[in-house]
């Protein structure tokens, strides 16, 4: 479970994602001031920020400014009233590329659904602290997606990309996400090793 801080700029979203935070066993918190959402971002609890006010307004860009300057950034979800007939992307138009909230969920926000996206946040963050993989672009996301879903399963996985893309690491947060992540990983370099040896250098 996580601590999830909640801006109450929205009081009836708040209380409403609150309700639903504290069913599924997290803790909560409001967030009263921009100062105080940086302190309580600097202790060693998993987070989770909810943002509920305008998507357009400055105290949002600077509560994503903030969160956004810790690495990795903990998940952001945001709630948010949508006029009619507008596309939910629109809200988030003024909103620069990498500040972009993880997830949006329309107002009022319904608790199941707050209840998933914080399961899949929190697991994806926590996921990123284990294996230090970073970053919030889609290609980021897919592959710490696709190693929460691989780790589980007894099978060989074949890691392909150029040199210096992370292979190596993928293959450890893979190790250490799985159920053998108390056994040994054992790293087998096969470019550095003759074909005639590497038969006794891997069963002796």
């Amino acid at each position: 479970m996580a601590g999830v801080l909640i801006d109450d700029r929205d009081i009836e979203s708040a209380l409403a994602v609150r309700s639903a935070a504290e069913a599924d066993g997290h803790t909560t918190e409001m967030v009263p001031t921009l100062d105080r959402l940086d302190r309580m971002l600097a202790g060693d609890e998993t987070l989770a920020l909810v943002l509920t006010g305008d998507p357009q307004a400055p105290g949002t860009t600077e509560m994503l400014r903030i969160v956004s300057s810790h690495v990795p950034r903990p998940p952001v979800i945001m709630v948010a009233h949508m006029p009619d007939g507008e596309n939910p992307r629109d809200l988030l138009s003024e909103i620069e590329t990498w500040l972009l909230p993880d997830e949006l969920i329309l107002a009022p926000p319904d608790p199941e659904e707050v209840k998933v996206a914080l399961t899949q946040q929190i697991e994806r963050y926590e996921l990123q602290l284990e294996t230090g993989i970073v970053g919030h672009t889609h290609g980021v996301r897919e592959l710490l997606e696709r190693i929460h879903m691989l780790a589980p399963v007894n099978s060989t996985v074949l890691i392909t990309g150029e040199s210096g893309t992370g292979k190596e690491l993928v293959a450890r947060s893979i190790h250490q996400a799985s159920p053998r992540a108390k056994r040994p990983y054992v790293v087998f370099d096969c470019a550095s090793i003759p074909r005639e040896l590497a038969e006794s250098e891997l069963f002796g």
